[in-house]
């Protein structure tokens, strides 16, 4: 749960360098299905994630892209 009170429940499934999910979470009251996929990068030092939601349980929609890449020691000094 998040601090805003945001709760999303769901399954998880890993294979390997990627993990497919789908779950469902309410937003003032209404209810979402989403779903998606996680693949990890061959280095294994960034992944990158899919998302798409639906209202009505028939059209999906592109609900979220991202990619997440680990930083090292060194570039995270650089940062501050």
């Amino acid at each position: 749960m998040g601090n805003d009170g945001y709760v999303e429940q769901g399954s998880f499934v890993v294979q390997g360098k990627v993990t497919t999910f789908q779950g469902r979470f309410a937003v003032g009251g209404k209810t979402y299905k989403v779903r998606g996929v996680e693949t990890v990068a061959p280095d294994g030092l960034s992944f990158s994630k899919k998302q798409e939601l639906t209202v009505d349980g028939k059209t999906w929609m592109p609900y979220a892209s991202s990619m997440f890449t680990k930083v090292s020691p060194e570039r995270s000094k650089d940062r501050k």
